[in-house]
C-alpha cells in the first residue's frame, strides 16, 4: 500500500485549520502543530464573539496588499459562496445582514468548532502547545521542536501575524519564513484605533457619531470611510477609524504627517438653512439637537484656539458658556452673542469646525489591540494560483501570515478561508 503524503501545518487558526481539512480530504496524513493550547482562539473573537465570517461584496478594494493580482486569483478558486456552502456542510446555518454572513447561533465558536471537528473527523492530528524552533528541508521538510522533529513531505505555514498576541499570534511565523529564504514586509497594526495628544479628546471621550472620517497623510486625502465613529480619551476608534487605520501606520512609519478629519453627516447646506432660520440663537445653543453637546463644546474650544476665528471666552475658560464673538471694529458682543451676528469670515471658520474636526494622529494603537496586521510575506515570492514558495519547494503560506490584510467585515476570514484551502489543495496535490 502507498505511503500517504504527510503534511503538516503551523498554526491551527482559521487558515490553518481550513488548510489541514482541504489536505485530510484530499486523503492526505495531516498534523497541525499549535504554540498555544487550544485551536481557533482568534476566531472565537471575531465580531465581538458572533463571527462575522464572509461577505457578500468581494470587491477587490477590500482587500490591502501590493499583489492585488494574486488576491484575486486565490478568492476566485474559494468563493464566498463556497465558503458557505463549506459551512453549512459541517452544520453551521449561516444569517445574512445587510451581506455580512455570520451563524445563525451568533457564537464565533460555533465555526471554531466546527472545524475542529471535521479535522478530527478526518482524522487530522492536533499538536498544541508546541513551539516551532527551526525548520530545514532536504527531500523532506524537518521541523524541529522543543524535544521532538517532525518530518513532513509538504509544509504549509499559516501561523498568524503579531496581532492580538494573546491568542497566539506573535510573529514567530515571519521568522520561520525567513528561515526558508522569504521576505517580510514590516508588519504594522490594522484594524486598530488612532492615538492623538488632542487636548479635545478627553472632552469627547465615550461620544459614538454617524460621520466620514477622512484619512490627510501629507495634506491629500488618502481615504474616507463612513460610519459610527468613536471617541476615545487618547485617540478615536469605531469601524470607518479601524478601516483606514492600516493605511495611516504605513504613512506613520515612512514620517509623513497623518491627520484624521470627522465630518458628521449634516452638510453644509444644513447649516446654511439652520443659520436662515435659527440664526437669532446665540452660539452656545444654535447647535442643540443637531449636535452632541460635548462635539459642539469641542468645536467651540477649536473656535478659541484658532486666533484667527475671532471667538473667544473671558480667562480662556469655558468657552461654551461664556462665548463671545469678534466683530470686525473691534468691538465685542455679549456673552449671549447671537450666530447672525457673526460675519462670513467667523461663519465659515465655524462651519468648518464644526464640520471639519480635524486631529492630528501621532500613532496607532499596538498591536495587543489590533485585530490584524499590514503587511507580511510577500506574495511575489510565491507561486500565483497556488500559494507554493519559489524558492522552497513543497513549502505554502496561508492566512494573516501574508501582506494581505483586509477591511472589517468578514474580509480577513474569508481570505483566511481561500487561502488555507487553495494552499491544502495544492499541498495535497504536491504542486
Amino acid at each position: 500500500m502507498q505511503k500517504k503524503r504527510h503534511i503538516i501545518v503551523i498554526g491551527a487558526g482559521a487558515s490553518g485549520m481550513m488548510a489541514a481539512v482541504t489536505a485530510a480530504r484530499e486523503g492526505c496524513r495531516v498534523t497541525i502543530l499549535e504554540r498555544t493550547s487550544k485551536s481557533g482562539r482568534k476566531i472565537e473573537l471575531t465580531g465581538s464573539g458572533k463571527c462575522n465570517f464572509t461577505n457578500e461584496n468581494q470587491a477587490l478594494s477590500n482587500y490591502h496588499t501590493t499583489s492585488p493580482d494574486y488576491v484575486r486569483d486565490i478568492l476566485g478558486q474559494f468563493s464566498h459562496r463556497q465558503t458557505l456552502a463549506f459551512f453549512e456542510e459541517l452544520g453551521i446555518v449561516p444569517k445574512c445582514r445587510d451581506g455580512y454572513y455570520y451563524p445563525q447561533s451568533a457564537q464565533a465558536q460555533a465555526i471554531s468548532q466546527a472545524l475542529r471537528q471535521e479535522a478530527e473527523r478526518l482524522g487530522v492530528k492536533f499538536a498544541c502547545n508546541i513551539m516551532v524552533e527551526r525548520i530545514e528541508k532536504d527531500r523532506q521538510f524537518a521541523i524541529q521542536t522543543r524535544g521532538y522533529c517532525y518530518e513532513a513531505d509538504a509544509l504549509i505555514i499559516a501561523a498568524g501575524s503579531m496581532a492580538a498576541p494573546a491568542t497566539g499570534s506573535d510573529g514567530s511565523g515571519y521568522a520561520l519564513a525567513g528561515q526558508l529564504g522569504h521576505q517580510v514586509k514590516k508588519p504594522l497594526p490594522a484594524l486598530v484605533q488612532l492615538l492623538s495628544t488632542d487636548k479635545r479628546l478627553p472632552k469627547l471621550a465615550g461620544l459614538r457619531m454617524e460621520a466620514d472620517a477622512v484619512l490627510l497623510v501629507d495634506g491629500a486625502v488618502c481615504a474616507r470611510e463612513h460610519g459610527e465613529v468613536q471617541f476615545i480619551k487618547n485617540g478615536l476608534s469605531g469601524i470607518p477609524v479601524f478601516q483606514v487605520s492600516g493605511q495611516a501606520a504605513r504613512a506613520l512609519d515612512a514620517g509623513k504627517a497623518v491627520m484624521l478629519q470627522i465630518r458628521p453627516s449634516a452638510g453644509t447646506e444644513a447649516l446654511e438653512d439652520r443659520r436662515a432660520r435659527l440664526g437669532y440663537k446665540s452660539l452656545n445653543t444654535f447647535f442643540t439637537g443637531m449636535y452632541h453637546e460635548k462635539y459642539i463644546k469641542a468645536a467651540l474650544d477649536g473656535m478659541k484656539a484658532d486666533k484667527n476665528a475671532g471667538i473667544d471666552a473671558p480667562g480662556g475658560t469655558k468657552t461654551e458658556k461664556n462665548a463671545r464673538v469678534g466683530i470686525p471694529g473691534g468691538t465685542k458682543t455679549d456673552k449671549n452673542a447671537r450666530v447672525d451676528a457673526l460675519n462670513e469670515e467667523q461663519w465659515k471658520s465655524l462651519c468648518q469646525e464644526v464640520q471639519d474636526m480635524t486631529f492630528s494622529i501621532s500613532k496607532t494603537n499596538g498591536f495587543e489591540h489590533a485585530q490584524v496586521c499590514s503587511g507580511g510575506v510577500l506574495l511575489e515570492e510565491l507561486k500565483e494560483k497556488t500559494l507554493e514558495s519559489k524558492k522552497t519547494e513543497q513549502l505554502y503560506f496561508a492566512g494573516e501570515i501574508l501582506d494581505v490584510d483586509g477591511a472589517c467585515g468578514g474580509y480577513n476570514l474569508q481570505w483566511a478561508w481561500a487561502s488555507g484551502y487553495v494552499a491544502g489543495l495544492h499541498a495535497a496535490k504536491g504542486g
